[in-house]
């Protein structure tokens, strides 16, 4: 990645590993302190990626995460595609 932590859409080494399906890898980098709430340039963070993947062990890695709600509590001024219909 030419010594930048992203790729040319945004996507830093743990959105890759989630879409890859490397759960062990997602598993080391987030014992490094990779950021578990960052979005890439289509505002996707880790989990939405590994779920339209379809990876569900990076799924349980990631929910099993003790910064796991940070992806929950993501406000919706930051992911302005976020729609909620009441």
């Amino acid at each position: 990645m030419g010594g930048s932590d992203e790729s040319s859409v945004g996507d830093n080494p743990l959105h890759i590993a989630c879409y890859e399906g490397a759960y062990e890898v997602v598993e080391l980098l987030l014992s490094k302190g990779a950021p578990i709430d960052a979005l890439n340039k289509d505002k996707k963070n880790c989990l939405d990626i590994a779920i339209s993947k379809g990876h569900r062990e990076v799924v349980k890695v990631l929910l099993n995460d003790p910064n796991w709600h940070k992806l929950i509590n993501t406000t919706v001024d930051e992911r302005s595609d976020y729609k909620v219909n009441v």
